[in-house]
């Protein structure tokens, strides 16, 4: 595994839905998430349709409730987990050169193992939503609209926890609020919006952020008295896909196959569940399967046909400001 990110550095994406806790489980991972640093999210607050907050309880979910994680913590623990079942980490690296012969794949590392090489029978591009290794080798990243997150994680000043709780959705006429408080004492509150409208007026992203958050009265009430500990931050948030997903002797998963609205909440559910179907085509492809791939990739399809359709029904289903950029993109079918 050939893994490019640094551990010390605050990831979005905080939230394990019921579904990718199951899933975490299956995989015989679940004691992962029984240690203090992560907490149970009994349910979901939003303000979607409606100015008023309506409530999902997670007692009505035959898997129980999702949970918040310390995120830093849990992929720390996933990558020492793949150590313990016999992958050799390159970490802090990312590969420069990709190629193939008669006998595999070579790749060339760059970073803090540079000038390593690394040969393998089959490659998996799991390199997010940049899908490097897809790109690379003739695919196409097809993109559906251009949302993304403006996100800064916050703290009190006196440093006291913030306060275990819901996940809380909040709609506006220029996008909409993500926010939860962590295990860690740290609250992230998100703007998901256009790209466009970041620098609209010449404005820094942290200004944009400050600006819109007056226009979410939950989400302002829930940053109230906390202080954010870094530059606000940017980010794709936006939903595609990669074509073809699947070719000789390699496939793509997680994002880096298709990426998912975070109105979802399943970006972790997806990559775990996913990641897992992928191990299964790779290991069935290795042994001869020659439908192994293909059955994958219509699978991956499938799914994110689902998704499209699931997307566009919760965004219609907010209403109030259908004039405005935002909203009026995301009515239309196409997008």
């Amino acid at each position: 595994m050939v893994d490019r990110a640094t551990a010390d550095k605050p990831t979005v994406g905080e939230h394990l839905s019921p579904e990718g806790v199951v899933t975490l489980k299956s995989l015989g991972l679940g004691a992962l998430i029984d240690s203090p640093e992560h907490a149970p999210c009994p349910f979901i607050e939003s303000a979607w349709g409606e100015a008023q907050l309506a409530t999902r309880d997670y007692i009505t979910s035959a898997h129980g409730p999702g949970v918040n994680l310390d995120r830093l913590r849990f992929d720390a623990e996933l990558r020492a987990q793949a150590i313990a079942r016999g992958t050799r980490l390159f970490s802090g690296s990312h590969p420069t050169q990709v190629s193939r012969d008669d006998t595999g794949w070579t790749a060339i590392l760059a970073g803090d193992t540079a000038g390593v090489v690394v040969r393998a029978r089959f490659l998996v591009d799991a390199t997010g939503r940049t899908a490097w290794l897809g790109r690379r080798l003739g695919a196409q990243v097809l993109q559906f609209d251009r949302l993304v997150a403006v996100f800064s994680f916050l703290k009190a000043l006196t440093g006291a926890r913030a306060g275990y709780g819901s996940l809380l959705i909040e709609a506006t006429a220029t996008g909409w609020w993500y926010s939860v408080n962590l295990p860690s004492g740290f609250t992230v509150a998100a703007w998901m919006t256009e790209a466009d409208m970041v620098r609209e007026g010449g404005r820094l992203p942290d200004r944009s952020w400050r600006d819109h958050l007056v226009l979410a009265p939950f989400t302002s009430a829930r940053c109230t008295g906390l202080i954010p500990t870094g530059p606000t931050r940017v980010a794709c948030a936006n939903s595609q896909c990669l074509e073809p997903t699947i070719g000789d002797a390699w496939l793509a998963t997680g994002d880096a196959a298709q990426a998912h609205d975070p109105l979802s909440s399943a970006g972790i559910f997806k990559g775990l569940h996913h990641g897992a179907l992928a191990g299964d085509a790779a290991v069935a492809y290795l042994r001869g399967d020659i439908e192994a791939l293909p059955r994958y990739a219509r699978r991956l399809t499938h799914d994110f046909t689902d998704y499209l359709e699931t997307r566009h029904a919760y965004y219609a289903m907010e209403q109030r400001w259908p004039d405005t950029p935002f909203w009026r993109l995301r009515h239309s079918p196409a997008t």
